[in-house]
């Protein structure tokens, strides 16, 4: 099982740049470096990383969609940030039909993409390999 960090760094070696990892994690590149490297504030424990954490889990997790699976006709991976938009909007899509239909799946989905707590290591339900 790995941690958010490990998400981090395997997304930093994918991508091949700790920048373009920071901006799809919308945070700065000078705090993702310094946890990266264990240096400053946030290297060394001075600052706290449980929103970067998050900002982690919900950026490079991934989550089986079963709406999105039956609605297209193949599997598909989301984000469990893109999971999180579709399932915790704060009022339902009434004006869009399949939106609202997907919101709907998502209230009783049991792949939805929940909080992960900074400190927890993700667990295997909510990050895997889905064929």
């Amino acid at each position: 099982m790995s941690s958010w960090l490990d998400l981090v760094r395997a997304e930093v070696k994918a991508s091949g740049s700790i920048t373009a990892t920071a901006k799809r994690m919308n945070c700065s590149r000078s705090a993702l470096s310094q946890v990266i490297n264990h240096c400053g504030p946030y290297g060394t424990g001075k600052a706290s990383v449980s929103k970067l954490a998050e900002k982690a889990i919900h950026a490079f997790t991934k989550v089986h969609c079963p709406f999105l699976t039956e609605f297209h006709g193949q599997a598909t991976v989301i984000t469990g940030a893109e999971c999180r938009g579709h399932a915790d909007r704060e009022t339902p899509p009434i004006n869009n039909p399949r939106e609202l239909r997907h919101w709907r799946a998502c209230q009783t989905c049991p792949h939805r993409a929940k909080y992960v707590s900074p400190q927890a290591t993700p667990s295997s339900e909510i990050i895997g390999e889905f064929q």
